[in-house]
């Protein structure tokens, strides 16, 4: 009875567990989204063996689900489904920058349409059969023998128990004897519980059709990066680049093995780590010529995280909450006070882009209407002067307004560039600030000398005078993320 939180012969709630799973059965209560209250002891006994069908446990504690499975992608069914066209040449563009017909970049094969770049996928055929990069990087990652056997470097022998030992006399090696024999080979169990889902995993493929591969997928051309700025010269990008080497490869084994060379052993293990290099590349990153890449479809940066987690409404964005650095004396001299947190400009700028941008022109409005003269500083002498603005109403129209905030937001190294006018005599001049370098107490109370400032008015400045009064008065919503709930959000 350990299994549970609180015993269910004594009439106990069940715990937390995921509530699809307990809608299957008799005694769950989709009402309060809950298990409900079991009170006989039949009816108790049924609902157990219902978890322990469904879930392991070790000790007392629910150590995984058991009803996720996940199986491996079938690439000869989905090749053979959806028509998929072999790509069989590793030259990319033709002389005149053309994309080969039969290359990693074709028209006839991926369509010249947007539409068909982005949703047609292709195949190269390996001329043999290789594992799955899931089912290697298990299997040799519990067995140091597997990389050996693969690249046919040492001979094994299999003994009645199933497992794989050494034997240079009377062995054999390669990729072939591991898939013939692949029923065969036990892999060891430990106490560890990691080790045994592995062990699953590998025991599962041997009824997998899609653990051993003879065509790996090729994803859409739209979706992989040319680069053409590089001075009329062509840039394939990385994924590209490891598709190429993998034809190379396997164009390679096909003639080592049309002529008889016995180099045909580290053909396939190329061919097998190039596999796995490709797998990486979506996963966790790999190495390409001594470069690291980084996740490409899990983590912060993947693909999932920037294409569908990340996604975020308009005029928001998305913080992590930190503590901040405590570098004085006294609760007072902290930029917020305990009640409060400060936002960075640019978040709170993105919040209120609307109207911010209608402040930054109201600012300009003020300025320049009236056909005054507006005080600026030649950036050549340095020296401020009156000038008058030329057409002030297009030199700071919306779309430019838009697009130096989108700037300002998106970047860091130009956020404190001067704002550049154009005068009614063509020259170019910087707009002059001039300001008190005080607190805001300091100002109000006007006591004593207050020091003045005098520079260049920068779009940080303009930025944050516009925020300040786009946010006087209002409110933001401040949510936990993902936001799946009202219960996950608060208004400040």
């Amino acid at each position: 009875m350990g299994i549970l939180p609180y015993s269910i012969r004594n009439g106990g709630y069940l715990g937390n567990e995921d509530p699809e799973l307990f809608a299957k059965h008799e005694n769950y209560d989709d009402r309060y989204n809950t298990p409900t209250k079991v009170k006989s002891a039949d009816k108790a006994e049924g609902f157990m063996r219902f978890l322990i069908e469904n879930f392991l446990y070790e000790d007392g504690n629910q150590v995984r689900p058991k009803h996720l499975r996940v199986n491996l992608l079938d690439v000869d069914r989905l090749v053979s489904v959806n028509d998929l066209k072999p790509i069989t040449n590793p030259i990319t563009f033709s002389r005149n920058n053309i994309p080969t017909s039969d290359g990693l970049l074709s028209n006839e094969i991926f369509g010249i349409t947007m539409y068909d770049r982005m949703n047609t996928c292709a195949y190269i055929d390996l001329h043999e059969w290789f594992m799955s990069p899931e089912l290697y990087k298990v299997w040799s990652k519990l067995d140091k023998k597997i990389p050996a056997c693969v690249n046919e470097t040492k001979y094994f022998s299999i003994t009645d128990n199933g497992v794989l030992v050494e034997d240079p006399e009377h062995g054999k090696t390669g990729l072939k004897f591991l898939k013939d024999n692949f029923e065969k080979i036990n892999v060891a169990r430990t106490a560890s519980i990691r080790r045994d889902q592995d062990v699953d995993f590998i025991n599962a493929c041997k009824r997998d059709p899609g653990a051993w591969i003879r065509k790996i997928v090729v994803i859409p051309a739209a979706l992989r990066d040319v680069d053409t700025s590089k001075g009329g010269r062509i840039s394939i990008g990385e994924i590209n680049q490891l598709y190429r080497n993998l034809i190379l490869a396997t164009k390679a084994l096909k003639e080592s093995t049309d002529y008889g060379l016995d180099m045909a052993g580290a053909t396939r293990g190329r061919i097998q780590m190039s596999i796995v290099q490709i797998f990486d590349y979506f996963g966790n990153g790999t190495t390409i010529n001594g470069t690291t890449t980084g996740p490409n479809v899990p983590g912060k940066l993947g693909v999932l995280r920037r294409s569908v987690m990340s996604k975020t409404t308009d005029y928001a964005s998305r913080l992590v909450m930190s503590a901040p650095e405590l570098k004085v004396e006294k609760i007072e001299d902290m930029q917020a006070d305990l009640d409060y947190a400060a936002i960075p400009l640019a978040s709170a700028a993105a919040n209120f882009t609307p109207f911010v941008i209608f402040h930054m022109k109201r600012y300009f409005e003020n300025a320049f209407s009236g056909n005054k003269g507006v005080p600026c500083i030649d950036p050549k002498t340095g020296k401020e002067e009156i000038v008058y603005i030329k057409d002030y109403q297009m030199q700071f129209s919306e779309e430019r307004l838009r697009k130096e905030l989108n700037r300002f937001c998106n970047g860091y190294s130009t956020r404190l560039l001067p704002i550049e006018v154009e005068t009614v005599d063509g020259r170019k001049i910087y707009l002059h600030f001039k300001g008190f370098n005080v607190t805001k107490e300091e100002y109000e109370s006007g006591v004593g000398n207050m020091p003045i400032v005098e520079r260049w008015f920068t779009w940080c400045d303009l930025i944050y005078i516009a925020t300040v009064e786009a946010a006087e008065g209002r409110k933001a919503i401040i949510c936990r993320y993902p936001m799946n709930s009202w219960l996950n959000r608060a208004i400040y």
